[in-house]
């Protein structure tokens, strides 16, 4: 209230399950993240400020670490983690931020969990569906023969130019490598966003460009959802490299 910010985000990142290993945390934070919502919607409610949180794409990981039920009452709104679905660990290659699975059935996926917080007690304009702007990357084992979906892959892709990290790279390092012929791009559809390859390096890559993410923004206009949670913004071609106009993901959603 003092410098006149709107509220606060909760960011932590998961309760009992920290970094999505639910071995890791105690069980005594499942209620113990329902109480502090609690105290801190008490606080705020007198001040008219926002309380919202981000939580987990993951069903196993909202049923082990959240009391769903609960936290619809206290929160204002939620960012929901939509990402990282699949990636290197996986053995195979997968877009990691589908609106639909149609490959691996019965899988989490955008759609299947905003339905879940829906079922759960939050209404529709409470969540906000998730929009990365970077990719998960991997390494092919066969790259001349196999780089398509669910193709096998040894290990993460290499670190970007920019990012510096094994198995991500930014939306602006994606685009640039297409519009230079580095990457070869395999568009998207209604389910899901493209994806790009080498056959000389073996790297492959699952990401969200203007259009696919433009597909999320009508998803959430069209089912009545309270707006997108774009991340992190530092990722997207905020210097227009790829002639898109600056901050190209942002502007389409």
């Amino acid at each position: 209230k003092k410098h006149e910010f709107d509220g606060l985000s909760i960011e932590w990142q998961y309760p009992v399950c920290w970094q999505a290993d639910c071995k890791k945390g105690s069980p005594a934070e499942k209620q113990g993240f329902v109480a502090l919502a609690k105290v801190l919607k008490n606080e705020f409610s007198k001040n008219n400020l926002i309380l919202s949180a981000s939580l987990p794409g993951f069903k196993v990981v909202a049923e082990k670490g959240y009391n769903v039920i609960e936290l619809a009452k206290y929160l204002d709104m939620v960012n929901i983690n939509t990402y990282d679905y699949r990636g290197y660990w996986d053995g195979k290659t997968g877009h990691h931020s589908p609106i639909r699975d149609k490959i691996n059935k019965g899988a989490d996926d955008m759609d299947n969990m905003m339905s879940y917080y829906t079922n759960k007690g939050f209404a529709k304009t409470q969540i906000n569906v998730g929009i990365p702007l970077y990719g998960q990357t991997f390494q092919l084992a066969s790259p001349m023969a196999a780089h398509g979906l669910s193709d096998a892959t040894i290990g993460p892709g290499m670190p970007g130019e920019f990012t510096q990290q094994q198995g991500m790279l930014s939306y602006a390092e994606i685009c640039k490598n297409v519009k230079y012929n580095i990457l070869t791009k395999v568009a998207g559809s209604n389910d899901q966003g493209p994806y790009a390859y080498n056959t000389r390096s073996g790297l492959w890559v699952g990401y969200d460009d203007i259009k696919s993410a433009s597909l999320k923004a009508s998803y959430v206009r069209d089912k009545g959802y309270g707006g997108a949670a774009i991340w992190p913004l530092v990722c997207d071609d905020f210097n227009n490299v790829c002639c898109n106009g600056r901050s190209g993901i942002l502007r389409g959603v």
